[in-house]
C-alpha cells in the first residue's frame, strides 16, 4: 500500500506538468494563427483564452467577457444595418444552444466610426462524457475581400450591360463548342434567343463552312487571334447575311484557355454601300474622261481629276465660275452658250468643239452633254464629259495609212509564203525517192546480201546509215510541216489511251536517255478517260516534244511526263531539268524553222535538225482542236503542255 501511495503521488505533478506544457503548446498555436481565437466557457460565457490577433482585427481593446450580458460590448450588425441582439450572436448561440457556425457574415462598427466585415465561426466543446463545457470563435476581417468583391460584382453587372448594349453580337464558346453566352445584339442579329442557343453548337455557320470555321476556332484555342475576318452566316429564317468576325482566346484566372470570345459584326447593308460606293467611284476611275458638272446657270460646280489633268485648272481655281470662260476661246463662247440655251429645251448634246488649256493652246475635244433635273422636271444644271482626240485624229490618218501599207505587204507575204511552201513540198518529194533508194541499199549491206562486210567496213556504214536516216526524218518533218500548212494534214479520229501511247514513246525513248544517264518517269491516274484523236499523230507530238527534252537536258537529268483530266480535256506536260527557254521566245518556239540558240548553243547544233518538231507538234494539237504551250526559264527547266479531247 504504501508503495502505491508513493507512485500516486508521483504522477499527479507529472500529469499537473504536462497539463502546463499542453496548455503553453496550445497558447503558442493560438497565438501563431492568422484568425482571431477566443474560448469561452459555457453556460456562463467567460472567457479562458484568447489569442493576440483579436485586439489586431478589431483593432480596439477587447474586454473579456465575464457572463453571457458582456457580449453586448460588440457592436455587431447585419448586411442590412439591423443590430444583432444578444441572442443572435453568433458566439451566445454556440455557447448557449451549441450550435456550429461556419463564415457568417458580420459587420462592426467601432466607436473610431469605421466599418468593418468580419467572417465569424463558432462551435460548441464537448468533454470526454459528451457535456458542453465551452465554445471556440475563430474571425477574419474580410472587409477588403468583400469591397473587391462587390467591385467585381458591379464591374461584371456593368460589362454585361454593356455587352448587351453593343451594337455587336457578342457571344462566347467553350473548348467544345458550345455556346456559353449570347448578347441581346445576337439576339436581334440572328433572331435566336439567348434560351434557344445555350449549351448548344452554334447554329450561324453554315453547314458547308463548317469545317472552315472548325480550323479558325482549333487557331484560336491555341491561342491566336483573328480580327475582321469576312464572312457570311446564316439567320434563323436561313436567309445570309454578311458578317465581320473578330475572335480571340477566353483565358481563366490562371491564364489556361477555357474557349473562345467572338465580336460580330452585321456588314450586309455596309457591304451593299460599300460595293455600291466603290463601283461608282471605279466608274469614274475607269472612265479617263473630263467630267465637269454645273448648275442651271452654267456656273462649276464640280470638277474631277482628269478634268484638272485636261484642262490644266485646279478645282478651286474654278469653282463658281462660268464653264465658257474656263474652257473655251471668246471666239466660241457666243456658239457655246446658244447651244447650251438649246441643250435646255432637250435632254442631251453631244459633238465635237475647241476648247482652251489654262495656258492658252487648244486642242479638239468630243463632248456629251446632259441636263440634271428634279423630280418636278425643274432645271438643276448640267453635266458633261470630255475628251481630247487630238492623238485620235491623228492616229486616225496613221492607222488609214498604215492599212494600205499592210494590206500590200500581207499580199507581197502570202505570195513568197506560198512559193518557200510549195518549194519545201516539192523539194522533199524529190529528196525522198533517192534517199529511199539509198537506205534499201544499206538494207541490203547490212544483211551480208552484197557480200560479207570486214569491221571496218561495218563501222562507215553505220555513219552512213545513222546520216541517212536524220536526212529521212528531216524530209519527213518537211512533208508534214507541208501538210499542215496545206490544210493536207487529215487526223482519223478514234478513241485512244493516252497513257498506252505516252508509254510506248518513253519506251522507245528510255534507251537514248540512257546515254545520258537521264531518268524518264510517267504518270497517270487509274481512271483517266479515254482521248479522242489520231493514235500515230498523238504519238509523233510525245516524241517529238521528248525528243527535245532528251537533247536539252544535260547528263543525269530528269524528265517527268504526266497525265491528268482537265474538264473535258486530258492534258499533258513533260517537264525537264535541262537549260529553259528565255520567256520572249515561249511563242516562237512553235514557229517552222525557229532554234533557241542563244540557249541551246551546242546542243541545238549537233541535232542537225531544222526547228519543226515543236510547230509539226502545234499542228497536229490543234488539228484535234487542242491547245499547246510551253512554261520556262533559263536555267531551270522547261514545261511543255498540250491537251486532247475526251471521247464523248
Amino acid at each position: 500500500m504504501e508503495g502505491t501511495q508513493f507512485e500516486m503521488d508521483s504522477m499527479i505533478p507529472r500529469k499537473i506538468e504536462d497539463q502546463e506544457i499542453e496548455r503553453a503548446l496550445m497558447q503558442e498555436v493560438l497565438k501563431q494563427m492568422p484568425a482571431g481565437v477566443v474560448v469561452a466557457e459555457a453556460p456562463s460565457g467567460r472567457t479562458v483564452m484568447l489569442n493576440e490577433q483579436v485586439e489586431k482585427i478589431l483593432k480596439e481593446s477587447y474586454a473579456p467577457t465575464e457572463c453571457i450580458e458582456d457580449y453586448c460590448q460588440f457592436k455587431y450588425f447585419h448586411s442590412d444595418g439591423t443590430p444583432y441582439k444578444l441572442e443572435d450572436q453568433p458566439m451566445v448561440r454556440s455557447i448557449l444552444h451549441g450550435e456550429v457556425i461556419a463564415s457568417e457574415e458580420v459587420h462592426l462598427r467601432p466607436g473610431d466610426g469605421s466599418h468593418r466585415i468580419l467572417s465569424i465561426s463558432c462551435a460548441p466543446i464537448f468533454d470526454s462524457r459528451g457535456r458542453k463545457i465551452a465554445a471556440v470563435s475563430t474571425f477574419y476581417e474580410i472587409t477588403e475581400r468583400k469591397l473587391a468583391d462587390e467591385a467585381l460584382i458591379e464591374a461584371r453587372d456593368k460589362l454585361q450591360a454593356l455587352i448587351n448594349a453593343s451594337p455587336q453580337a457578342i457571344l462566347s464558346l467553350d473548348r467544345d463548342g458550345y455556346i456559353t453566352s449570347w448578347n441581346s445584339t445576337a439576339e436581334f442579329i440572328f433572331g435566336w434567343a439567348r434560351r434557344e442557343v445555350l449549351g448548344q453548337r452554334l447554329p450561324i455557320v453554315p453547314a458547308d463552312r463548317e469545317h472552315e470555321f472548325q480550323s479558325l476556332r482549333d487557331r484560336v484555342l491555341r491561342g491566336e487571334i483573328f480580327r475582321d475576318v469576312e464572312l457570311q452566316w446564316l439567320r434563323k429564317d436561313r436567309s445570309f447575311i454578311d458578317v465581320s468576325l473578330s475572335v480571340a482566346p477566353l483565358r481563366s484566372s490562371i491564364n489556361e484557355i477555357i474557349g473562345i470570345m467572338a465580336v460580330i459584326e452585321d456588314t450586309t447593308e455596309q457591304k451593299r454601300m460599300k460595293d455600291q460606293i466603290l463601283f461608282q467611284a471605279s466608274l469614274l476611275d475607269q472612265v479617263r474622261n473630263a467630267i465637269i458638272a454645273t448648275d442651271g446657270a452654267g456656273r462649276i460646280i464640280y470638277w474631277n481629276t482628269f478634268a484638272e489633268s485636261l484642262y490644266q485648272w485646279q478645282a478651286q481655281e474654278v469653282m463658281g465660275k462660268s464653264i465658257s470662260s474656263v474652257i473655251l476661246p471668246p471666239e466660241a463662247r457666243r456658239t457655246f452658250e446658244e447651244a447650251t440655251s438649246e441643250i435646255k429645251l432637250m435632254s442631251n448634246e453631244e459633238g465635237v468643239l475647241v476648247v482652251r488649256r489654262k495656258n492658252g493652246s487648244t486642242f479638239p475635244a468630243y463632248m456629251v452633254n446632259s441636263v440634271i433635273r428634279d423630280r418636278d422636271g425643274a432645271l438643276k444644271g448640267y453635266v458633261g464629259v470630255s475628251v481630247d482626240i487630238t492623238e485620235l485624229t491623228k492616229l486616225k490618218e496613221e492607222l488609214r495609212d498604215s492599212y494600205i501599207k499592210l494590206e500590200n505587204a500581207f499580199d507581197e507575204l502570202k505570195e513568197t509564203d506560198e512559193m518557200k511552201s510549195e518549194f519545201i513540198s516539192t523539194a522533199s518529194h524529190e529528196l525522198r525517192t533517192p534517199l529511199t533508194v539509198i537506205s534499201s541499199y544499206l538494207e541490203m549491206f547490212e544483211y551480208n546480201l552484197l557480200g560479207e562486210l570486214d569491221d571496218r567496213q561495218r563501222e562507215k556504214l553505220l555513219v552512213i546509215r545513222s546520216q541517212t536516216d536524220q536526212m529521212i526524218k528531216l524530209v519527213e518533218d518537211m512533208l508534214d510541216a507541208s501538210r499542215l500548212e496545206s490544210k493536207r494534214f487529215k487526223a482519223q479520229m478514234h478513241p485512244v489511251r493516252l497513257e498506252d501511247v505516252a508509254r510506248s514513246v518513253v519506251d522507245e525513248l528510255s534507251r537514248l536517255a540512257g546515254l545520258k544517264e537521264q531518268k524518264i518517269s510517267l504518270t497517270a491516274p487509274d481512271l483517266l478517260p479515254m482521248a479522242k484523236g489520231d493514235e500515230q499523230m498523238i504519238k509523233q507530238v510525245f516524241n517529238n516534244i521528248l525528243t527535245n527534252a532528251i537533247k536539252y537536258t544535260p547528263q543525269k537529268g530528269r524528265i517527268e511526263v504526266l497525265l491528268r483530266q482537265d474538264t473535258e480535256q486530258v492534258l499533258a506536260s513533260i517537264s525537264d531539268t535541262g537549260i529553259g527557254i528565255p520567256e520572249k521566245y515561249h511563242e516562237k518556239v512553235f514557229e517552222k524553222f525557229f532554234m533557241v540558240v542563244e540557249s541551246a548553243s551546242s546542243l541545238t547544233r549537233e541535232t542537225g535538225r531544222m526547228g519543226l518538231g515543236l510547230a509539226i507538234a502545234k499542228g497536229i494539237v490543234e488539228a484535234h482542236s487542242g491547245r499547246i504551250w510551253v512554261e520556262s526559264e533559263p536555267g531551270q527547266g522547261s514545261t511543255f503542255y498540250f491537251t486532247i479531247p475526251v471521247d464523248s
